[in-house]
């Protein structure tokens, strides 16, 4: 047998230079060319490069190449990762057809190939695998020498898996002690949401732990959790990367769960992120500066100039439709059916499980004989889903590495939009009201999201977006602006079709005209074109305060971790004079006060603390997540605070009014529905009205089913309005018939046993009745039942209708918190805050009323 000598390789210059050697009849496109020319060009030791390149631009091409050249340089490591494992066995597949060496490692690591492995781990092929493998407690590919993200912003789901602990309500044992260690610094409102499981997740999802007020029982936590927590577990392993960063850390609770997450993702102290020698992010949208850095947690990406044009385009076309906008009930749930039903596949988008279920039910309910496929029908392949007919493809946080193209799937559904994702941003959202950077983290999640099913210039999508928060974004001019040219001019012309003048009919055709691809729908592309003309709006994302913040908010979190103190508090007050002076950034400013805090507490400062933990309360709109009674060493709290319940009853207010707040005549339509129910006698019309006034007032409000059962319920944390409404009596009727006492004198009792309600809770029993007088016969049934007048409930809604039409007006046309003052005057004055309502609703006694 003769001995094998090696051949003499010869290394390409350039990757444009190993295309050609490759001989795979690929000619680069000028956009790819010019993304690979930059790359030579850069300096050697910069370690983090990002680029873009829309859907159909070919980056799939441009990150093997790179690849490629690289691990040809030196039998270099290169380790290419992808969403899923489907999208890995893709990618491995396209790179063959380019003439590139790869392999593909997914799934458990023990049954790795291990001829595969020695391949890469001796620089003869990419690995590709999933991001898994690297965001992992025990990642296999540590000494890579380039990793190349592709889909880079869908990490930000592998990269939360890796860095939170997660303590799901159904471990009782643990989840009951961890919450009996902490509920003493619980506000009662949040204690009560928890032990009631009243928490709403799309409204209403998670509340903070603030860190100063736990952090002197960190040994605790930490000795709790070393003994509960089972090795090799799932939680043993979420608890082996937490333990020792638990101090840069914030818990998180709601009633179903308790998650432990940093502040950001410290990567750079994980060591298979930490260990490669260069990082490349690759994206159709890389989003605005400073976004891939808080996501990573790296402090500086190089964002290639090349291609900068291109970058902002984006392929196919789509018409839009917003049917909540036309429709409501069940002509909503009939328009959805028919838009399903006329197509053989739909691609439906949800920002969370809890969405995700949602529709699941109304499929199961009203498209029984369609097939679901969910995440893990489709994580080897799609192409059973391609192949299908009758299908919905259902999905949740997915809105990048999902490539449907052509007669594939013509139907896409928004389910909501994703806003928030995780922990922390739920927290800015719901509790602290920011918007100003989870709308730009919206625009990269929907800009890669709209791209699903459209993966060529030719191809086209019907988009459907469905959901409360969709006229809070998209009915947004302003926001509209921050996307790609084309998607923005999309949109304008979609919700111009979509007003409450277009008819059915109007809705059927247009729907027909897109898919036809007809000559009517040839001159909306033309107008749609004709609107392109201006450079892409997106460019203003590169120019905002955030981009300016983001490095520094990753030396924070750094600095942090190392108990560098001083250095970390310097940061936070710069970040801080970036946010002054501006109304929109103050609830961002809320969350930077609250870290300032977490740092003085730390370095044993508990005043400073303290200080700081107010100037956040005083920077938030929503003053409800913190235990005020910690605040008792400060001497002011700066503005005046309401009751915790009437602060909870203003948030759930404006809440409701920021649904609204581009679309005034949905608000006009909803309320004339809600003035005219309450006007009525018959109990049909006026109750379940009845319980949308009750809403709109902040309450939360309820229509029992069932006989003997109370007609409404408003409730606010332990207080209960329960309701007997008698609207219809009969003309002549001098007294209020003793059945009718009977029935309301139980309402009590029913509450007290169906919402088991503890020893302190407030239950007013109330008669809604514009007959005001008792027979002394039936003097021994009115104890303990109040009176309030049909006459006086009519009032009460349109006095609060004007009120709530001003508010929204000053929210549409100033800030927030001027909307917030507004509305806080005018309960003041008209005397509608929760403790004045229970007052007015109990002031009458029925006992009173008794006639001799």
């Amino acid at each position: 047998m003769s001995f094998i000598f090696p051949e003499e390789s010869n290394i390409p210059e350039s990757p444009i230079e190993l295309n050609d050697e490759l001989s795979n009849g690929i000619i680069l496109k000028e956009n790819q060319k010019s993304i690979l020319k930059e790359y030579m060009s850069i300096d050697e030791s910069l370690k983090d490069i990002a680029f873009e390149l829309p859907t159909g631009y070919g980056k799939t091409l441009v990150g093997g190449l790179i690849g490629e050249f690289e691990r040809k340089k030196d039998s270099r490591k290169i380790v290419y990762c992808c969403a899923t494992r489907q999208l890995a066995a893709q990618t491995n597949d396209l790179l063959h057809s380019y003439g590139i060496e790869s392999v593909v490692l997914t799934g458990n690591s023990n049954n790795f190939s291990q001829k595969d492995l020695g391949e890469y781990y001796k620089g003869e092929s990419i690995v590709v695998t999933t991001y898994s493998h690297i965001f992992n407690t025990n990642p296999k590919f540590v000494e890579a020498d380039l990793i190349i993200f592709d889909d880079a912003h869908a990490t930000e789901y592998a990269i939360k898996s890796l860095w939170s602990l997660n303590i799901k309500r159904e471990n009782k044992s643990l989840y009951n002690k961890f919450y009996s260690l902490i509920s003493d610094i619980i506000p009662e409102n949040v204690k009560y949401n928890i032990e009631s499981n009243n928490y709403d997740p799309m409204n209403n999802g998670i509340d903070i732990i603030p860190q100063p007020l736990w952090i002197e029982r960190m040994e605790t936590i930490k000795t709790l959790l070393h003994s509960e927590i089972q090795a090799h577990t799932n939680l043993y392993y979420q608890w082996s990367k937490i333990r020792d960063i638990l101090h840069i850390c914030n818990i998180f609770i709601n009633d179903d769960e308790i998650e432990i997450t940093p502040i950001l993702p410290p990567n750079d102290i994980h060591e298979a992120f930490r260990n490669a020698k260069k990082r490349i992010y690759m994206s159709a949208t890389l989003g605005f500066e400073g976004d891939l850095e808080r996501k990573f947690g790296v402090k500086d990406i190089y964002k290639m100039k090349s291609a900068q044009e291109t970058a902002k385009e984006v392929s196919g076309s789509r018409f839009m439709l917003f049917p909540d906008d036309l429709f409501e009930g069940e002509k909503l749930y009939s328009k959805i059916r028919d838009l399903i039903e006329s197509q053989p596949r739909a691609l439906v988008l949800c920002p969370s499980n809890y969405t995700l279920n949602i529709f699941k039910e109304f499929v199961a309910r009203e498209l029984p004989h369609f097939n679901v496929f969910l995440s893990t029908d489709i994580e080897e392949s799609l192409e059973t889903f391609k192949k299908s007919n009758q299908s919905i493809l259902l999905l949740s946080g997915r809105y990048e590495g999902i490539d449907l193209k052509d007669d594939e799937c013509r139907l896409q559904i928004f389910f909501d939009l994703p806003i928030a994702v995780g922990s922390s941003e739920k927290f800015l959202h719901s509790r602290l009201k920011e918007k100003e950077v989870l709308k730009k983290l919206l625009v990269s999640r929907l800009t890669q999201g709209v791209g699903r099913s459209t993966r060529s210039e030719e191809d086209y999508s019907l988009l459907v977006f469905i959901g409360e928060r969709v006229s809070q974004y998209i009915y947004d001019p302003h926001f509209r602006k921050l996307l790609p040219s084309k998607i923005e001019a999309e949109l304008n012309f979609s919700l111009e079709q979509s007003t409450s003048e277009t008819s059915e009919e109007t809705w059927d055709n247009n729907i027909k005209s897109f898919y036809d691809q007809d000559e009517n729908w040839g001159k909306v592309k033309r107008y749609i074109d004709n609107q392109l003309t201006q450079p892409s709006n997106q460019e203003i994302l590169t120019e905002d305060v955030f981009s300016n913040i983001a490095k520094k908010e990753v030396e924070f979190i750094y600095n942090f971790f190392e108990k560098e103190y001083g250095k970390a508090h310097k940061i936070a007050e710069e970040i801080l004079k970036l946010l002054n002076g501006t109304e929109e950034f103050r609830p961002y400013r809320a969350w930077w006060n609250y870290l300032i805090a977490c740092v003085k507490t730390q370095q044993g400062d508990t005043k400073e603390g303290l200080k700081f933990l107010t100037n956040s309360l005083n920077a938030s709109v929503n003053k409800t997540w913190l235990n005020r009674d910690r605040l008792e060493e400060i001497e002011t709290c700066g503005e005046e605070l309401l009751s915790e319940e009437s602060e909870i009853q203003v948030d759930k207010i404006l809440d409701i009014i920021r649904k609204y707040k581009n679309r005034e005549k949905k608000f006009m339509d909803k309320w004339g529905r809600i003035l005219d129910g309450i006007k009525q006698n018959d109990a049909d019309v006026f109750e379940p009205q009845f319980k949308n006034l009750g809403e709109m007032l902040g309450f939360e409000a309820e229509r029992p089913n069932g006989n003997g059962v109370p007609d409404g319920i408003w409730r606010m944390e332990n207080s209960y309005l329960v309701f007997e409404a008698k609207t219809g009596y009969e003309e002549g009727q001098q007294h209020i018939p003793p059945k009718d006492i009977r029935q309301t004198r139980g309402h009590k009792d029913w509450v007290e046993v169906n919402k088991q309600t503890d020893s302190e809770a407030i239950i007013i029993n109330c008669l809604i009745s514009n007959r005001l007088s008792v027979d002394k016969q039936s003097t021994h049934l009115v104890n303990n039942i109040h009176v309030i007048t049909h006459d006086f409930i009519i009032l009460l809604a349109e006095n609060f209708n004007v009120i709530m039409l001003e508010v929204l007006r000053e929210l549409k046309f100033n800030s927030e918190d001027q909307a917030r003052q507004l509305l806080i005057k005018k309960f003041r004055d008209n005397n509608i805050f929760v403790d004045d309502l229970i007052s007015t609703f109990s002031e009458l006694k029925l006992s009173s009323l008794v006639k001799n």
